[in-house]
């Protein structure tokens, strides 16, 4: 092995043993003429191997003190937080200002990346004379975004940390951690409640906007087994939002009526609730709907939309504690419980099947 090509060997094997924690953030490596010994390679060859792991931001080495991993996470370090997401809508203008207490707390700065500023994001800023470790949040469709972040080619070996967050989950390639909505649990909560009342013929509402990993209706079809359910029905729409509550009447109109409906957002009860007016049925008596993430129009609704609510401010600790911990092994998902809010849009479906319900 060549010269160059043995202290970029070196410096490969020091940094496999930093990423698999092998090497801790913080901790000090062996004095070099021990280190050399230990690798078998001279002092000429180790130096040159740290100062590209230095340059990269792996390690950091101090003139009398040696060399340690680099601890770009840890509590008060003065890393900051970019936030590339909406902010100017109802969930995630909450997770916005959840997230920045949360930073605060944990001594970080967090400010907002805008999308045109995505192609411009460096991993590690210089402010007042010091370097920053500039870590990335991503939340909604901002993470469609992420390809067009420098490094995005290779996330894990970047040394800025990157999370996920919010409810819906397009896409979590790239990330280190994925802090998400548990909808495996909220839907099985919803169709758990609905059974329990009665209802024998449930179906879902999925969103136009449907790009989860896993896909709803999958995990509809999930939740629907767990609760001894046969029947199944998924009403779509697509195109302008003008035309979704004439879709959703005419798929009502037709084929075996359901008796309660799930939908993927609380905003999709709207065109639902519009539905059934236009039907002339009504809500729950003829129809009993329970909607996902507690968002104001389940509260604007008449009768007012039963829905899964989510803890926004656990999700941004959440997000910031992973920031915190430092780049785990493998990439980790992180799924936040729901709980169900029970409000007048259900009830005991009109006719009830004389056969018994399952146990739940």
């Amino acid at each position: 092995m060549s010269g160059p090509e043995r202290h970029q060997h070196i410096a490969q094997v020091l940094s496999d043993r930093i990423a698999s924690g092998d090497l801790r953030p913080g901790d000090h490596l062996p004095p070099e003429p021990e280190l050399a010994r230990h690798l078998g390679v001279s002092r000429f060859t180790l130096r040159k191997a740290l100062d590209s792991l230095a340059h990269e931001g792996r390690v950091v080495r101090q003139r009398g003190l040696g060399t340690r991993v680099a601890d770009h996470s840890a509590k008060g370090s003065g890393a900051l937080i970019s936030y590339l997401g909406e902010t100017d809508t109802h969930i995630y203008a909450d997770l916005f200002v959840e997230l920045t207490r949360a930073s605060q707390a944990a001594g970080m700065r967090i400010q907002v990346l805008e999308p045109e500023q995505v192609q411009n994001y460096q991993p590690v800023v210089r402010r007042d004379g010091r370097d920053f470790i500039n870590h990335l949040v991503c939340a909604g469709t901002a993470t469609r975004l992420l390809a067009e972040v420098p490094g995005a080619e290779a996330p894990h070996t970047h040394q800025a940390l990157r999370v996920v967050a919010g409810l819906r989950l397009n896409s979590a390639e790239g990330f280190d951690y994925a802090v998400m909505a548990d909808h495996q649990e909220a839907l099985m909560q919803s169709v758990r409640h609905l059974t329990h009342l009665g209802h024998r013929r449930i179906a879902l509402v999925s969103s136009p906007f449907d790009e989860h990993v896993p896909s709803i209706p999958d995990l509809y079809r999930m939740a629907l087994v767990s609760s001894g359910q046969t029947w199944e029905r998924i009403l779509t729409s697509s195109g302008p939002d003008t035309s979704w509550s004439e879709q959703l009447t005419e798929q009502l109109r037709v084929g075996e009526k359901p008796t309660a409906l799930v939908c993927e957002m609380d905003f999709m009860a709207v065109y639902v609730f519009d539905a059934v007016k236009a039907l002339g049925w009504s809500i729950p008596e003829t129809l009993s709907v329970i909607g996902m993430y507690d968002t104001p129009w389940s509260k604007v609704l008449r009768p007012q939309l039963a829905t899964v609510g989510f803890p926004i401010d656990l999700i941004a600790k959440l997000s910031v504690a992973c920031l915190m911990a430092g780049r785990p092994t493998s990439p980790q998902q992180i799924g936040v419980r729901g709980t169900l809010i029970e409000r007048l849009s259900t009830s005991t479906p009109t006719s009830v099947p004389t056969s018994t319900p399952p146990a739940l």
